[in-house]
């Protein structure tokens, strides 16, 4: 008895091998047409994630709790609003001076907000400059001085 060899392709290999021959069964036969292609709905892009940070609040208290440079503070002399201070050249500069409106921020102990506005104050600035903040007071907000001025970056969350 005669014995006959089945050649096998992968369809995807049978698409491209459109025009050659193959043995099925003992005779030659062209490829089998290819399955058409299922239709995909469009592709929606997708917006961007939003920029997260992350602020450990490291103790609460006055400037001697600030001047410590043990890292973010809650700042209890501001009453008007809950507020979290850290030195410019404590870390507070380059931990905060990047988040814009629209960045997610989770403050260690109090939850997670999003930054909504930034205000530039004057140092010696009282608390009534948070009346300045869109909307008035905010619930929370990031404090830190500027490098090389007087002035302050505050960051209104909500």
């Amino acid at each position: 008895m005669e014995r006959k060899t089945v050649l096998r392709r992968s369809s995807a290999a049978a698409s491209a091998a459109v025009g050659s021959l193959m043995l099925i069964g003992g005779s030659f036969a062209s490829p089998p047409a290819a399955a058409p292609a299922a239709e995909t709905a469009p592709v929606q892009p997708q917006a961007p994630a939003a920029p997260t940070a992350y602020i450990p609040v490291a103790g609460a208290g006055g400037q001697s709790a600030v001047d410590a440079c043990i890292g973010p503070i809650r700042f209890t002399p501001v009453t008007a609003s809950v507020s979290i201070v850290e030195h410019d050249f404590c870390g507070g500069w380059s931990r905060m001076s990047w988040i814009q409106p629209g960045t997610v921020v989770t403050v260690q102990g109090y939850g997670t907000f999003t930054a909504f506005q930034r205000l530039v104050v004057p140092n010696s600035a009282p608390q009534s400059v948070l009346a300045g903040f869109a909307g008035g007071y905010p619930p929370i907000f990031l404090q830190t001085c500027i490098p090389g001025t007087s002035e302050m970056l505050l960051i209104g969350l909500h």
